[in-house]
């Protein structure tokens, strides 16, 4: 019953969204029905138990869906998730924004004892891993956060308000508070928090959504290759 309510409801509230006029409700309703349905694993449990999915295809069919529903908030919100920029510009901001996001998590993460040196080299796991963090995992967070939450906010205040209340509202997803089955795991919390902060920096200035996935997606597959909790 859950799934199907979350599903019905975001899918009515992306195609209520307008570009103008539209109502403030309808932003928050969309979210509050899609991202935590699909970040508690309503959606991807309701897949394997009750659609006879298998379950290493529930969750990718889960995030398919919530990607598919987003973009259709997003074209009719009137978001815009990339200019018309030289592929060269947007590779090296998306190599100087990891730079700067490893330098300062690696740091902030031993400082913590968060962290500790655990190199894998088996190619196959770090080819899943990969696959999996820019596929399934940084494609839903920086739909959901960069490209509608940011941007929605921005709309109310001015940029560094909306920077830091969409670091604070990504830092503090039950993925993230309770991670690794911790709870409340408040130096994931952290990290997430400084990682989120960096993933808009990219992302403000590249104005291209793609970058903050790139981003995203080496930051979480760099920490799972080099490093352990």
């Amino acid at each position: 019953l859950l799934f199907w309510c979350s599903i019905i409801l975001s899918l009515y509230c992306s195609f209520k969204a307008k570009k103008y006029g539209n109502a403030p409700w309808n932003d928050i309703l969309f979210l509050l029905s899609s991202w935590p349905a699909f970040n508690l694993g309503i959606w991807h449990k309701y897949l394997y138990l009750y659609a006879n999915i298998s379950e290493g295809l529930a969750f990718p069919l889960a995030a398919l869906i919530l990607v598919t529903i987003s973009l259709i908030f997003i074209e009719r919100r009137g978001i815009k998730l990339h200019p018309i920029n030289s592929p060269a510009k947007d590779i090296f901001c998306a190599a100087k924004w990891l730079i700067i996001t490893a330098t300062v998590l690696i740091s902030f993460g031993f400082f913590l004892k968060f962290i500790q040196w655990n190199p894998k080299t088996d190619p196959n796991f770090i080819l899943k891993e990969a696959v999996s963090y820019f596929t399934l995992v940084a494609t839903t967070e920086e739909l959901i956060f960069r490209a509608i939450i940011f941007n929605l906010l921005n709309k109310k205040f001015a940029d560094w308000p909306a920077l830091i209340l969409t670091s604070i509202l990504f830092s503090l997803t039950p993925s993230h508070i309770a991670g690794h089955g911790i709870f409340p795991n408040w130096p994931y919390v952290g990290m997430a928090f400084v990682a989120g902060f960096f993933y808009i920096l990219s992302y403000r200035e590249s104005k291209n959504i793609l970058v903050p996935i790139f981003l995203h997606g080496s930051t979480d597959t760099l920490w799972k290759i080099f490093f352990r909790l």
